[in-house]
C-alpha cells in the first residue's frame, strides 16, 4: 500500500490488487516502529495519523524466568518519535487508502487475487487476477511483488497437545475459544534470495525478506523498501533503480531476519543450560545497556 501511495503521489499510474475484501486480518502485526513513524513525518502525514487511536511505547521490559527485565529503550533514538506506536495494522492500510485515493493515478482493487505472472519475451509484462467478475489480466510497466510469504492459518492443528504444559492463561484461553475460531500459523523466514528483481519485476517486503515477528521488523523494513524503491525510480532508469534499490537494502533486511531468528531461538530454548545462561545473563546485564541496544535495533 505504501508503495502505490508513494508511486501515486510522484504522479505514476498504479493499480493496488488485494485479495481479500478487508485489510481486518488478524495476523498483522500492531506496532508501528520509529523509522515508519519518521517516513510518516517526511511524508507531512504524522500528525493526522497520530490522531488515530493508539498507544505509545518508550520503553519495553521483558519478563525473563520470572524476572521483570529492561527490554528496549527509544528515548534515546536520534528520530522525532522515540516510541513504538502501538495500532490495528488494517487502521495504518485504511489510513494510507485513504490518503492514496486522493491522487488521480491511484487504484485500489479489493478481492483481486493475483494467481499468475504475464510474460512476453521472456519478461514479465503483468499479472493475472482473479476477481468476482472472473479472471483479468493486468499489464504494467512495472510489477512490485509484496504478497508476502502465502501463509494461511491451518484449523487443523490440535492446539491443546501444541501447547501442553504451557503457563496459564494459555489453557484457560484455549478452552474458551471454539474450534471454529482458531488458526494456526507457523512461524518461519524466508532464507535469502538471489536477487530481488528481474526485468519489470522487483519485490519488496516479506516476499523479498519475511521474517519471524520476534522483533516487530516485518511491516518497518517492507517500508524502508518502499521509501528506497521511490528514491531510486525516481533519479534513475528502472534497471539500474532496481540494482541500487536491491544493493542498498538487501543486506539491511536479512541482517534483521538473521537478527530475530536468533532472539526466537534464544528466548524460546528448551536446553536447561542454555536457558540457565540466558536468564543469568538477562539479570546480570547492565539494564540501561541492553534497553539502549535493543532500541536501536527495533527502531
Amino acid at each position: 500500500m505504501m508503495a502505490g501511495y508513494l508511486l501515486a503521489r510522484a504522479g505514476v499510474e498504479v493499480v493496488v490488487l488485494e485479495k481479500h475484501p478487508d485489510f481486518n486480518r488478524d495476523f498483522r502485526g500492531d506496532t508501528i516502529h520509529p523509522s515508519t513513524l519518521e517516513l510518516m513525518h517526511e511524508l507531512r502525514l504524522l500528525d493526522e495519523f497520530l490522531e488515530l487511536p493508539h498507544q505509545e511505547a518508550r520503553e519495553l521490559h521483558a519478563v525473563i524466568n520470572g524476572h521483570v527485565v529492561p527490554f528496549a529503550d527509544f528515548t534515546h533514538l536520534p528520530t522525532r518519535c522515540q516510541f513504538i506506536a502501538l495500532m490495528p495494522q488494517w487502521d495504518f492500510l485504511n489510513f494510507l487508502a485513504g490518503h492514496a485515493k486522493q491522487f488521480p493515478a491511484f487504484a485500489l482493487h479489493m478481492q483481486h487475487e493475483v494467481v499468475d505472472l504475464i510474460f512476453e519475451n521472456d519478461r514479465v509484462a503483468g499479472v493475472r487476477v482473479k476477481a468476482p467478475e472472473g479472471f483479468l489480466d493486468f499489464l504494467a510497466d512495472l510489477v512490485i511483488g509484496a504478497d508476502g510469504r502465502h501463509a494461511d492459518g491451518d484449523a487443523s492443528v490440535d492446539l491443546e497437545k501444541a501447547f501442553a504444559g504451557w503457563h496459564e492463561p494459555i489453557a484457560v484461553v484455549l478452552a474458551a475459544t471454539p474450534a471454529s475460531a482458531r488458526s494456526y500459523l507457523d512461524l518461519r523466514d524466508l532464507p535469502p534470495l538471489p536477487r530481488w528483481h528481474s526485468g519489470r519485476h522487483v519485490l519488496v517486503g516479506d516476499a523479498a525478506h519475511a521474517m519471524t515477528p520476534n522483533m516487530g521488523q516485518g511491516a518497518a523494513q517492507a517500508l524502508l523498501d518502499v521509501a528506497a524503491l521511490r528514491d531510486e525510480l525516481a533519479a534513475k532508469p528502472r534497471a539500474e533503480a532496481f540494482r541500487v534499490y536491491e544493493r542498498s537494502r538487501k543486506r539491511p533486511a536479512e541482517r534483521i531476519v538473521r537478527q530475530s531468528r536468533a532472539i526466537g531461538r534464544i528466548a524460546q530454548t528448551a536446553n536447561p543450560l542454555a536457558a540457565r545462561l540466558r536468564d543469568t545473563l538477562a539479570r546480570h546485564t547492565p539494564a540501561a545497556l541492553m534497553a539502549y541496544q535493543m532500541g536501536r535495533v527495533l527502531r
